[in-house]
């Protein structure tokens, strides 16, 4: 999703209360980040690297959703399903994570629905 680049430049944010994710993209652009992965839509004002944040914050959610990534039980990051082991434990894990999305899912468009989003 994004390009690999120097290991020093990567931080760790807050996707929601409980999901971080290591990423390269700059702090000015965490926001709209946070913004496609909870499901907003772009705003139609951002510069392009915003969007483009914005539009990996949504495929990330996407990939969550049909199980291409899982958030580790241990640190809670968001990682790609093939840098983790599958072991028992860690597919119950991905099941208790799914659920716990679909659930922040139904939350936020019910919140977008009373606000008239």
């Amino acid at each position: 999703m994004l390009d690999r680049k120097n290991p020093q430049n990567y931080a760790v944010i807050d996707l929601t209360k409980n999901v971080l994710v290591n990423t390269a993209i700059p702090k000015a652009n965490h926001a709209a980040l946070r913004a496609g992965f909870a499901g907003y839509p772009p705003n139609p004002h951002w510069t392009t690297s915003k969007y483009l944040a914005w539009k990996t914050g949504s495929k990330w959610r996407k990939a969550l959703a049909n199980g291409e990534m899982t958030v580790r039980s241990q640190d809670g990051m968001l990682v790609p399903l093939n840098n983790k082991q599958d072991s028992p434990k860690n597919k119950l894990a991905r099941g208790k994570y799914a659920q716990f999305y679909r659930n922040f899912r139904q939350s936020a468009e019910t919140l977008a629905a009373k606000l008239g989003r």
